[in-house]
């Protein structure tokens, strides 16, 4: 028997060996969690309530297959009265409105889809266990509020020709976000529906080229599970996806056609920064679990500065909940990447020399300032570690027109008073001799804190002492205004001049600047020269 022959059948044996049902099987387990972990991707295209229903979802399904075993146990040793306590918890039934229109849209779902058998897509199967469940657990007000519940069982139940049918540019693009949603949700139940098909038919490695090669016409494979993996390849076509094979692992997997994907936003009238944003999400997976994972390292570089693009260039095209999407994709980049390679410390010098090429190569982005921070904390742990931590809601003041030439550093939350946490020491050392030394290392926001600190307290000698002679100064109730406020932004207009805005920060809005304070660099000093309420 020739080499060859005999190492196929020596494959072939472990290959069924490994899925008999008494033990785990890799593959099987592969094609069963590589799903759910995709749906973390799902949750940050999702709008509103269903982006917490999303998180909410996770943790519960997640809690459910990992205390199954548990509570099963438990259960038997149980008291009649924990029984009957245990019957009244999981008889929270669902309103009949809600079960009818669930029963609708399974049907619609069926229909779309062209079968009548989906008990293979454990998502539908599990939904009104689910609405359940998050009656009872949560108060996001699925299972109780019928419009809320609705819209969930809608989210899930929609199929990515049903969001293309949808689609039209002249809403708002949070359509968008929703179809790029449903694309990635009904990826992961394809690959999990594949992943049953080939075990239910005993389907084998060898045959995987075969299916693959039929997904242009589905009709030419006629394989192990013929009529089943005929209608399969058929729902794929439909729906904007196409298989891959790795040839190191031998998985096969879902993928997007983004090339469809493209060409029903244009059709749709999307302008030219979506279709862009469709070629970003291509580069870097943005609907698998894993975002980037499958790239190296310093590739993150690279997605920051085509994320920089896209909002520099389409920025003013795309709504306030899209663009926070791209900068949730920036800060998510920029963490990996200042956090460097999994690799042995300290870091290697190619890596050294991919941050330093980075500062050389890209002085006017806008995450210069930040990457620098982490590179000289690097330096100065002899390139052992980092640990520092950026904020997302200060990434979206660098994108902000309003705030173009703000660096970084110099956007500061918040969220005490008086705003600096040396003030107090501060003016108790200076209101008395009024002593201007001690304010020549002194920052603008410093400034501005202990003259607030100090009208406040109506110290009218110390406060005055802070402005120039001819400063336009609107009265303020500082106060109160702590209370509206969440950051302080500075900008340099010259090396002589400061503009500092107080901004309250709009979760559905662009922020809002509730206060500009101008100051002016004389004799040494910061000072302040205007202030005036929006």
């Amino acid at each position: 028997m020739e080499e060859k022959q005999l190492d196929e059948i020596l494959h072939e044996m472990k290959y069924d060996y490994e899925r008999l049902p008494e033990f785990m099987d890799k593959e099987e387990l592969i094609h069963r969690t590589e799903p759910r972990r995709r749906l973390h991707a799902a949750k940050k295209f999702l709008p509103s309530v269903i982006a917490v229903l999303g998180v909410i979802l996770f943790t519960i399904i997640s809690l459910t297959y990992l205390d199954w075993d548990k509570k099963r146990a438990s259960e038997a040793e149980q008291t009649e009265d924990e029984l009957e306590e245990s019957a009244l918890v999981e008889s929270n039934e669902i309103d009949p409105e809600l079960k009818e229109y669930l029963a609708n849209a399974i049907e619609d779902f069926k229909k779309e889809i062209g079968l009548e058998d989906i008990s293979n897509f454990s998502h539908v199967a599990m939904i009104e266990q689910t609405i359940k469940d998050l009656k009872q657990y949560s108060d996001s007000g699925v299972g109780d509020e019928i419009d809320q519940t609705k819209e969930y069982i809608d989210s899930v139940l929609t199929t990515p020709s049903m969001a293309f049918k949808e689609l039209n540019h002249t809403e708002e693009d949070e359509q968008l976000l929703m179809l790029m949603n449903v694309v990635a949700m009904f990826q992961s139940n394809l690959q999990e529906y594949l992943g049953e098909l080939l075990i239910d038919n005993q389907i084998k490695i060898p045959e995987y080229p075969e299916i693959i090669a039929a997904q242009e016409n589905p009709e030419t494979f006629t394989g192990s599970g013929s009529d089943e993996i005929r209608k399969f390849l058929t729902i794929l076509k439909e729906q904007g996806y196409s298989l891959s094979m790795d040839s190191k692992t031998n998985y096969i997997s879902v993928q997007v056609n983004y090339d469809n994907l493209k060409q029903q936003i244009i059709q749709a009238g999307f302008s030219e920064g979506y279709v862009k944003y469709v070629d970003y999400a291509k580069r870097t997976n943005t609907f698998s679990y894993a975002m980037g994972s499958d790239s190296a390292w310093e590739a993150r570089a690279d997605y920051l500065l085509e994320l920089e693009a896209l909002l520099m260039e389409y920025g003013q095209d795309y709504s306030r909940f899209f663009k926070e999407n791209l900068i949730y994709d920036a800060y998510f980049f920029l963490d990996i990447y200042l956090m460097g390679p999994d690799e042995t410390r300290p870091l290697t010098e190619e890596s050294k020399q991919e941050f330093k090429q980075f500062l050389e190569e890209h002085e006017d982005s806008v995450f210069w300032d930040i990457i620098n921070v982490a590179v000289q904390e690097w330096e100065k742990s002899n390139w052992m570690n980092y640990s520092g931590v950026v904020n997302p809601d200060q990434l979206e003041f660098l994108f902000d027109e309003r705030f173009r030439h703000v660096h970084y550093q110099d956007i500061v939350r918040v969220d005490s008073w008086p705003f600096t946490i040396q003030t107090v020491e501060l003016y108790d050392s200076y209101k008395d001799r009024i002593d201007q030394a001690l304010l020549t290392d002194k920052s603008p926001i410093d400034i501005l804190s202990l003259y607030t600190y100090a009208f406040q307290k109506d110290d009218v000698k110390t406060y005055s002492s802070l402005t120039v002679t001819s400063s336009e100064l609107q009265e303020i109730n500082w106060w109160s205004l702590k209370n509206e406020i969440q950051f302080l932004v500075m900008d340099y207009p010259t090396d002589n001049q400061a503009t500092i805005y107080l901004v309250e920060y709009q979760w559905e809005e662009d922020s809002k600047i509730a206060v500009t304070v101008q100051l002016k660099h004389t004799n040494g000093l910061w000072k302040i020269s205007s202030i005036s309420r929006e």
